[in-house]
């Protein structure tokens, strides 16, 4: 009877079936990836022509070319195909202004980074996006508030992790939403206040609250 062969090294010893094993699931997952990028181009694809309330399961299907089993092996729900590629896109934005708020002094300045954040998260979901053509701003922003919240945690974008301890997802929560709730207004009465103005007061509230404002910290972008 002939042995499978055994590849002794650092990592202990590897059969070829171990080996075969591994293969097969690198192929899988290349395959889940693939597979899931279809499914989301295609949402996205729908978009274009279709409100969002009006986009469902056997469309998105019937767009990536598969079946809805398929469908339901990666997502529950076409809401879990959008709350994904906002959720990247939150952490994509966190990071991005993190590094470059880090690069610029060495340390995490919080004004700046909440007012590159106000501005980037207007433009992105409420400005700039393909999606929004189809997709309620008011929407967007309830959906980007827990993944938001998230990236800044897990990164400690804010550099309060010592600090707060356990509370710090709390006290970041309550910042995200504050900013978010600012921009919900403005949106909702088509405000004419400035973008950049709208940051520059999101940030001075987070910075320095009621009493900074009663103290005379201003509101206006430079």
């Amino acid at each position: 009877m002939r042995h499978m062969p055994r590849f002794a090294g650092n990592w202990g010893s590897i059969t070829l079936a171990d080996k075969t094993k591994n293969c097969v699931s690198r192929m899988g997952d290349r395959r889940v990836v693939r597979t899931k990028r279809a499914i989301r181009e295609a949402f996205l694809n729908l978009l274009h022509a279709e409100d969002y309330d009006r986009v469902t399961i056997t469309a998105v299907a019937h767009e990536a070319d598969i079946d809805r089993k398929t469908f339901y092996l990666h997502y529950d729900s076409v809401d879990d195909v959008l709350d994904e590629i906002i959720r990247e896109r939150a952490e994509q934005i966190v990071a991005s202004l993190r590094e470059e708020s880090l690069a610029q002094g060495g340390g995490v300045d919080v004004a700046d980074l909440f007012a590159r954040l106000s501005v980037a998260l207007v433009q992105d979901y409420s400005i700039t996006e393909n999606m929004v053509r189809r997709v309620s701003s008011e929407k967007l922003l309830n959906k980007v508030e827990g993944p938001l919240t998230e990236a800044i945690v897990e990164c400690d974008a804010l550099g309060l992790a010592s600090a707060m301890g356990p509370y710090l997802s709390f006290g970041v929560s309550f910042l995200c939403g504050g900013l978010l709730s600012a921009y919900r207004h403005w949106l909702a009465i088509d405000s004419d206040v400035p973008l950049e103005n709208l940051a520059a007061l999101t940030s001075a509230a987070i910075l320095s609250g009621v009493e900074g404002f009663l103290q005379g910290v201003p509101i206006e972008a430079k």
